[in-house]
């Protein structure tokens, strides 16, 4: 009798163990993080404060305000250079990358920002379309709230490289940001 329990046991834990990979396995496998990300308590807003300069600030404005209007707890509002989380360059630099990221005070796992530069290249996008800005734009700004690149291509993501059909956050990237800043 105690052989038949044992075994309904063992398999009941076995499917509990499969439920649960099945559910939590594909939400961890495919968020994408830096590892850090501004401080940020559960149920409040996230207040991100952005400047723009330079270049494109028509496509550094919608890129923002396509992130303001997501459904999520983060709250985008244009501030001043002094109070600001996210401060957009748009200016020639001698490199071949579209746009680029910089944290503050630090990267990567653990880490708490307090700002970012978002830098975007005039001499790579000054032959793109304000389509394409944009979604540079957009790109850099999911970094400077805490996204990495998302690789996978079975689903839409701004935080995806290269050329997209789409230059605002998708639904993988709002998940993301809901995951890093819960409701």
């Amino acid at each position: 009798m105690s052989t038949i329990r044992g075994a309904r046991r063992a398999a009941a834990v076995t499917a509990l163990v499969a439920v649960t990979a099945m559910l939590l396995g594909p939400a961890t496998a495919n968020a994408h993080f830096l590892g850090g990300s501004f401080p940020h308590t559960p149920g409040n807003w996230l207040y991100i404060g952005y400047t723009v300069s330079g270049s494109y600030q028509p496509q550094q404005h919608a890129a923002a305000s396509s992130w303001h209007s997501t459904p999520t707890r983060v709250w985008v509002t244009q501030e001043d250079f002094s109070v600001s989380e996210e401060d957009y360059y748009g200016y020639a630099y001698n490199t071949t990358w579209w746009g680029l990221t910089t944290m503050h005070p630090c990267f990567g796992s653990g880490c708490v920002y307090r700002w970012a530069d978002l830098q975007l290249n005039t001499n790579t996008l000054g032959s793109e379309t304000d389509f394409i800005r944009q979604k540079v734009a957009a790109h850099e700004f999911g970094h400077g709230l805490g996204l990495a690149h998302a690789t996978d291509g079975t689903y839409n993501s701004i935080m995806r490289q290269g050329y997209l059909s789409y230059n605002t956050p998708q639904t993988h990237d709002i998940d993301d940001i809901n995951s890093l800043y819960p409701y």
